[in-house]
C-alpha cells in the first residue's frame, strides 16, 4: 500500500511537468510556462530537475519576448553553474544581451560558449554581428525612420502588405488587436489570436507621402473567409488584388495544428471560400507567403525538413495561375542558414528583402536583402541602421509610386514600411515607415573665360 502512494505521488508530481514538456514541445510556449510554474513546488526535491524546468522557463520567457524575465533566470542557472551541463545557457544569454544592444556583455557569452561548443555554426555569425554592430550603429545610412502611429494599437501590428499592388493605395497588416475574431486563444503568446486588417490612401490630390490621414482601419472582411476565429496574417494580393494568399494557424486544444498557406479569391465586397495550398508534407509550418506579380511563383518560408535551420525560405512555381505549385525549391545556402529566414518579400523581378538572424545582425532579426543575377542570389546585405536595430525587424515593403520630396522637390529615391518591436513604439511589433531623399546640390558662382577672365 505504502508503495502505491508513493507512486501515486510520484506521478502527480510529474504530471504538470510532463504536460509543459509537451506543450513545450508543440510551441504552445504559455501553457507551457504555466504548467512549469504550477509544477515547481511538487519537484523541490530533486535539484537535478529543478534545474532544467528552471532553464525551461527562461526558454518560454525569451521565446515570448520576455527578455528581462529571460535575463533573470538564466542569471540565477550561472550562478548554480547549469552552464556546466548545458552551454546553451552562454549562448542564451550571448542573445539576450544582443538584443538588448549590450554587445560587450554579448560577445563575453558568446566566447564562452565558442570555447565549449566551438563547432556550432551559429556562433561566428552571432560574434561577427555583435562585433560590426558599433560601426553600424556609429555609421548609420541615410534611410529616416518613425513609426506610422495612426495604423499603430496597444498589440502587435506587423507585416504590412499591398493589398493591390498595381495601384498601392489599400496597405494591409496583420494584427491581435482587441476586435480580432478570436479571443485570449493563442498558447504561443498567451495573447488575442490575430486578423488581417486594411487601410487605404485618402483619395485627395494631397501629395503628402506618408499620407496624413489614411481611412479607418476595417478588417479585410467579415464573412470568416480569411479572417477566422484562429490566426490569420502576412497576406500578399496579386496585382489587382482579386486573389489573395496568407496563413492560417488552426488551433485545437487536444491535439497539435500548424500553420499553412490558403488562397482566396476577390468576392463582391468580401472573399470565396479559402482553399489550403499544398506545398510539402504535413506536421510542418508554412507560412510568409509572397506572389510574384506574374502570379506563377510562391515565395514562404517552413521549418519542414530538408532544410539550412529553423526555418528556410523556399519558392514554388506553377505554369499556370490556376494550376497548383508542383515544383518547390530551397532557396539554397546563399539565403538559408542553420538560424532562422523569413517574411520574404520582392520589388520588382530580382531584389528579394527578407528577415534573418542567420546572418550578421544586430540582434534578432534583421532584414537583408539579396539581387538574383546570373542564376543565383548574391550575398545577402545588411539593410544596416537605422531599418535594423537590436531588436526584431520584418515584413519589408516598397511604395514605388512618385512621390516629389518637399524639401528638395526631387522625386523620393526610396519609401514604403516595415514593422518592429523596437523600443518607442505603440505596443508590440508596430508598423513603420521609411524614406530615403534624393541628395540635391545647389552651386552658386562665377563662370569667367580664361583668356579675358
Amino acid at each position: 500500500i505504502f508503495s502505491v502512494i508513493l507512486n501515486i505521488s510520484f506521478i502527480q508530481a510529474q504530471t504538470p511537468i510532463r504536460d509543459a514538456d509537451n506543450d513545450f514541445q508543440n510551441c504552445r510556449f504559455q501553457n507551457a510556462l504555466d504548467n512549469y510554474q504550477k509544477g515547481m513546488r511538487k519537484i523541490s526535491k530533486n535539484p537535478v530537475e529543478v534545474r532544467r524546468v528552471t532553464y525551461q522557463i527562461a526558454e518560454c520567457y525569451r521565446i515570448m519576448g520576455n527578455l528581462k524575465k529571460a535575463e533573470q533566470t538564466y542569471l540565477r542557472l550561472e550562478k548554480k553553474n547549469y552552464q556546466k551541463d548545458n552551454p546553451m545557457l552562454f549562448f542564451q544569454l550571448g542573445s539576450i544581451y544582443q538584443l538588448q544592444g549590450k554587445y560587450d556583455l554579448a560577445l563575453k557569452y558568446y566566447e564562452a560558449y565558442k570555447k565549449r561548443v566551438p563547432d556550432d555554426p551559429r556562433i561566428n555569425v552571432r560574434i561577427e554581428g555583435s562585433q560590426k554592430a558599433k560601426y553600424w550603429n556609429e555609421n548609420p545610412t541615410r534611410y529616416e525612420v518613425e513609426n506610422l502611429k495612426k495604423l499603430n494599437s496597444k498589440q502587435d501590428d506587423w507585416a504590412p502588405r499591398w493589398g493591390n499592388p498595381e495601384k498601392s493605395t489599400m496597405l494591409t497588416f496583420t494584427s491581435n488587436r482587441k476586435g480580432s475574431k478570436g479571443d485570449g486563444g493563442d498558447e504561443w503568446t498567451g495573447g488575442d489570436f490575430s486578423d488581417i486588417y486594411f487601410v487605404e490612401k485618402p483619395k485627395s490630390k494631397n501629395t503628402e507621402w506618408p499620407p496624413a490621414e489614411w481611412t479607418p482601419t476595417k478588417p479585410i472582411d467579415e464573412d470568416e473567409a480569411v479572417n477566422s476565429p484562429v490566426s490569420e496574417g502576412e497576406l500578399t494580393a496579386n496585382r489587382k488584388g482579386s486573389q489573395v494568399y496568407f496563413t492560417r494557424c488552426p488551433h485545437d486544444k487536444k491535439q497539435v495544428k500548424y500553420c499553412n498557406i490558403y488562397t482566396a479569391a476577390k468576392k463582391g465586397n468580401g472573399f470565396a471560400a479559402a482553399e489550403m495550398i499544398e506545398l510539402g508534407p504535413d506536421s510542418f509550418n508554412y507560412v510568409h507567403p509572397y506572389i510574384s506579380m506574374d502570379e506563377l511563383t510562391l515565395y514562404f518560408s517552413s521549418n519542414k525538413p530538408g532544410g539550412k535551420g529553423g526555418y528556410d525560405i523556399y519558392k514554388a512555381t506553377r505554369t499556370k495561375k490556376t494550376g497548383k505549385f508542383n515544383t518547390i525549391v530551397n532557396l539554397g545556402d546563399q539565403i538559408n542558414t542553420e538560424g532562422q529566414e523569413v517574411f520574404p518579400a520582392l520589388r520588382g523581378d530580382s531584389a528579394l528583402y527578407f528577415s534573418s538572424d542567420g546572418h550578421p545582425g544586430l540582434g534578432g532579426l534583421d532584414i537583408f536583402v539579396s539581387t538574383y543575377r546570373n542564376n543565383e542570389w548574391s550575398k545577402p546585405e545588411n539593410m544596416g541602421v537605422p531599418i535594423n536595430s537590436c531588436y526584431d525587424e520584418i515584413g519589408m515593403i516598397f511604395d514605388d509610386q512618385e512621390v516629389l520630396d518637399p524639401k528638395s522637390k526631387v522625386p523620393y529615391l526610396s519609401k514604403g514600411f516595415f514593422s518592429s518591436n523596437r523600443d518607442g513604439g505603440e505596443g508590440g511589433d508596430d508598423i513603420y515607415y521609411f524614406l530615403l531623399r534624393p541628395i540635391v546640390y545647389t552651386l552658386a558662382g562665377y563662370i569667367r573665360d580664361e583668356a579675358t577672365l
